[in-house]
């Protein structure tokens, strides 16, 4: 039975986000090995911010072996959750470009 409560409640719900594509996963994947293989740039991030594919919560394939020894934030693979909260503004790494960034990653695709 739809009454007025059951409509005003589906038009308050936001949308869910949209799933990433398999180019997505890959551009963060290869962006932090670039950032940290190959520029030394290292994470700052508390211990409970940091990924573990071995976490019970984790329900997403494992990790290639190219990218097994880079850190990367716990939410990396959700979806919209630059939607939860905003990032506080902070300096970038200023090692490469991201024109250049996106060349690395596109030609390693």
């Amino acid at each position: 039975v739809f009454n007025k409560m059951n409509i005003e409640n589906r038009t308050n719900l936001k949308p869910l986000p949209r799933p990433y594509t398999a180019y997505n996963i890959f551009f963060q994947l290869e962006r932090e090995y670039i950032l940290q293989h190959d520029l030394n740039v290292t994470p700052k991030l508390c211990a409970e911010d940091v990924f573990d594919c071995c976490d019970k919560n984790y329900e997403g394939p494992a990790l290639p072996s190219r990218y097994q020894g880079i850190i990367l934030r716990n939410d990396w693979h959700v979806p919209g959750k630059a939607q939860r909260n905003k990032r506080q503004h902070r300096a970038s790494h200023r090692r490469i470009s991201f024109i250049d960034l996106s060349k690395k990653v596109s030609s390693s695709w």
